[in-house]
């Protein structure tokens, strides 16, 4: 996802929307303001808000479709827009499905974030996947399997920061059911502990 290109359109207009819908505090927006890297305060900001929790990452996705919002940042509009046909294109009659693999409130890729990190042995066959599944772009995919020093911890790291994979229920999913099948035995010990 291009989330953070997107907005480097505009960079202060969103923080201010998120500082003023009560995303962010006061201080957050003072801290993130004088950040001068446009990349480095989107970043920052999207981090903010993804260890909130899901109340505040529904809240910002509110803000990504207020007016002023969508007509400054043309990418993103176009991208919401699309996630909007997604949304209402279930089958008529099916029930709206959240994510699948849930532990209580909690998602299993989110439970089991840091053995997943720490324990992961192959990561390349998962970006394999990721990508062909268009979770990962090929610029995130390049970015990863590349990583010096090249340790699947590191890499692991790293995928478990995309956004697609950070605050997206789907893109979750699709980990779970991709770890699933590459890394069966460890997944099958985290199931047996939950």
């Amino acid at each position: 996802m291009n989330l953070i290109e997107w907005l480097r359109v505009d960079s202060q207009l969103i923080l201010q929307y998120a500082q003023s819908k009560g995303v962010i505090t006061d201080a957050e927006y003072a801290g993130l303001k004088t950040i001068t890297n446009p990349d480095d305060a989107n970043c920052r900001l999207l981090d903010k808000v993804y260890d909130k929790g899901e109340d505040k990452c529904a809240q910002f996705l509110c803000v990504m479709k207020e007016t002023q919002i969508q007509e400054t940042y043309p990418e993103l509009a176009k991208w919401m827009t699309g996630l909007s046909a997604t949304a209402s294109g279930s089958k008529e009659g099916s029930p709206k499905s959240g994510p699948k693999y849930m532990i209580g409130d909690q998602h299993f890729i989110d439970k089991y974030r840091c053995e997943l990190i720490d324990r992961v042995s192959s990561v390349d066959p998962i970006l394999d996947r990721l990508l062909q599944k268009k979770v990962i772009t090929q610029e995130n995919y390049s970015d990863i399997r590349y990583l010096q020093p090249a340790t699947s911890y590191k890499k692991m790291r790293e995928l478990m920061q995309l956004g697609n994979i950070r605050s997206s229920p789907d893109g979750k999913d699709i980990l779970y059911e991709v770890l699933l099948e590459e890394e069966s035995f460890l997944m099958n010990e985290l199931k047996r502990g939950c």
